[in-house]
């Protein structure tokens, strides 16, 4: 494994240490590959990696069959299994980044899932560490070709999005309470498997992927995932236009303002969708199911500034987080504008409906429905004023 460098050869240590971790370390995976050297080059090898069944066909023939080629002696192991342990280890192929006992015993479907995964962890088809279970890539990519083959891809697939909607949706109110770090934590650990499952579920169930983005909401702002989120965003509005069945509107706002985040409102594909997003918006009378609604219409398109005949304590009365958020923004406007009565009352005030611009004349502040963020302060000052 040397490459010529002015006259000597030298070890490409870079190289070589891809391939092996590549190969997961096994012996005969690198032995195989170490073969390939004669007509190829590690740069070569290293390129082919993802399809290394057909790569490491060729082998000592001198050997047992089982042991000429990479394929063989996985098919060999595969072949002393069980037929419930074979299928969970198909099954399995649909975690990315490993899979938890739960979400393992749910999507694998069968009644004792957990025995079957100790046999294969003795077995060593998969690993088990802090309590995930994992598959090294060689035997994962073995196992896909099998789960491919068995017709059942599908429905183990949806499992897999059923039970990672499920878990994003109970974890969403918790983004708003005194667990919020745990449950981040464990959005981030689950995070592969939550992406895997809404980049799919875009191609085959677009309203599905559409109520996932939107419980998803919350983290990916938290997080900060702005570039993750907006191609999904782009490629779901494509599918979906401007006419989102009403039970998930908010979800369908989210997605339009998770897309403006990062194309900008004044973008022209854009402008029908944030067009359908103000009239849900204006039309809503009561709390919203999603609060980050509340927080991202503020950053991307600023205050409402909308005549509206309701009280707007009526909005907020059913979420003490909402409320919070509400005072906060009255009070940072009234920061922010030098009013700092305005923003001593907002501290104490039960739900202020109005309050004063920085002229002294009446303005609606955002918070009157929509709290807002420094910016749609800055933008509501310069209509107020």
């Amino acid at each position: 494994m040397l490459r010529p460098c002015g006259g000597i050869f030298v070890l490409d240590e870079r190289l070589v240490d891809r391939i092996c971790a590549g190969l997961d370390g096994l012996p005969l995976a690198i032995e195989l590959a170490a073969a390939r050297l004669r007509t190829l080059s590690l740069a070569d090898i290293d390129a082919r990696l993802d399809d290394r069944f057909r790569l490491l066909s060729r082998g000592d023939r001198t050997k047992a069959q089982r042991h000429q080629t990479l394929h063989a002696v996985v098919d060999w192991s595969w072949d002393l299994l069980s037929p419930d342990e074979q299928a969970v280890a198909r099954r399995l192929t649909v975690f990315t980044g490993g899979a938890s006992l739960a979400a393992a015993e749910r999507v694998c479907g069968l009644p004792d899932t957990i025995d079957l995964l100790a046999d294969l962890v003795d077995k060593s088809l998969i690993e088990v560490a802090d309590g995930r279970y994992r598959m090294l890539d060689t035997i994962r990519a073995f196992c896909a070709g099998h789960l491919a083959a068995s017709g059942e891809e599908d429905a183990v697939r949806d499992a897999h999005l059923a039970y990672f909607l499920e878990l994003v949706q109970t974890a969403e109110p918790h983004l708003r309470g005194e667990e919020q770090l745990s449950w981040l934590a464990l959005l981030n650990t689950e995070h592969a498997n939550i992406l895997a499952a809404l980049r799919r579920a875009v191609h085959t169930a677009p309203l599905t992927a559409l109520l996932l983005a939107g419980e998803l909401a919350s983290y990916w702002y938290l997080r900060g995932l702005r570039a993750e989120v907006a191609p999904i965003a782009t490629e779901l509005l494509d599918k979906i236009g401007t006419t989102p069945p009403p039970e998930l509107s908010e979800e369908y706002v989210l997605c339009v303002l998770n897309a403006v985040l990062v194309h900008g409102a004044e973008t022209p594909w854009l402008l029908p969708h944030m067009a359908a997003a103000r009239a849900i918006v204006f039309a809503q009378t009561t709390t919203p199911r999603l609060p980050a609604i509340v927080v991202l219409w503020a950053l991307t398109a600023g205050p409402l500034d909308v005549p509206d005949d309701r009280p707007s304590e009526s909005y907020f009365d059913d979420s003490d987080w909402l409320q919070a958020l509400r005072h906060f923004s009255i009070g940072w406007n009234g920061l922010f504008t030098g009013n700092v009565p305005m923003a001593g009352k907002a501290s104490s005030s039960p739900s202020p409906a109005t309050a004063p611009s920085a002229t002294g004349g009446a303005c609606p502040t955002p918070s009157t429905r929509w709290p807002c963020s420094p910016t749609g302060v800055a933008s509501s000052t310069r209509r107020c004023g």
